[in-house]
């Protein structure tokens, strides 16, 4: 997509943009707002339920403070200026561990 479809239709336009997500019609950015109906339609109808976007980013969050603890690489993917907002992560991905060991010895 960003290769190919994107890049030749973004040229056919003459339109010069960073934007990742271009609409179909018109190249333009898509918005947050799109983008947030569009996600929460597609989960809808894949049989998700109602899931908002945040919980993509917070599953990605989960999975990396589980794999590698790494606090740092974290708060630089999610984009967080404070690392206190990054902690959460790893306290959860903690909690469960000592939730799993518990019921190792039970």
């Amino acid at each position: 997509y960003v290769k190919g479809d994107r890049r030749e239709r973004l040229e056919s336009a003459g339109i010069e943009t960073d934007a990742l997500l271009i609409t179909y019609r018109g190249c333009k950015a898509v918005g947050n707002r799109q983008l947030y109906e569009a996600i929460v339609k597609t989960c809808k109808e894949c049989g998700l339920g109602h899931l908002h976007p945040h919980a993509f980013r917070h599953g990605l969050a989960t999975i990396l403070a589980r794999k590698t603890n790494d606090i740092k690489l974290i708060q630089s993917v999610l984009g967080h200026k404070n690392v206190s907002s990054t902690m959460k992560y790893i306290h959860m991905a903690q909690d469960e561990i000592a939730d799993s060991m518990q019921s190792v010895f039970e």
